[in-house]
């Protein structure tokens, strides 16, 4: 697991456009998280959420809302699962998992699981 302030994070205060595109690009993951007070986990932003919003703008990409790119409800994955309860959790998704945020009991981000990390078995 990446630790929190290794992984691609904006608060909703400094949230712009802008700004998730720097911290997806400097995080490397293809996402970021977006976070609110206390770091709860408010949802990310990856790079289909972006591609899905320039799409939707595409005649006038100044008309693009950064808060509708968020996907509010996102998978994510509790830091006490066990490997086995990962890759349980992952093979039920009816998607490919690539990337994972990582919360405690209380919803607050602590970092994010990506697949390498998950096959390193750095947890």
């Amino acid at each position: 697991m990446r630790d929190l302030n290794e992984s691609p994070t904006v608060f909703e205060h400094e949230l712009s456009l802008k700004t998730a595109l720097e911290k997806m690009a400097a995080g490397k993951l293809g996402f970021v998280m977006v976070l609110g007070e206390e770091n709860n986990l408010k949802g990310i932003i990856g790079n289909g959420d972006l591609r899905n919003g320039l799409l939707r703008n595409i005649h006038d990409l100044n008309d693009i809302k950064v808060t509708e790119l968020i996907n509010k409800n996102p998978m994510s994955v509790n830091q006490n699962f066990t490997v086995f309860q990962l890759l349980r959790y992952i093979k039920k998704q009816n998607m490919p998992v690539l990337y994972l945020p990582v919360i405690n009991d209380q919803g607050q981000a602590v970092g994010t699981m990506n697949f390498m990390n998950l096959i390193k078995g750095e947890l």
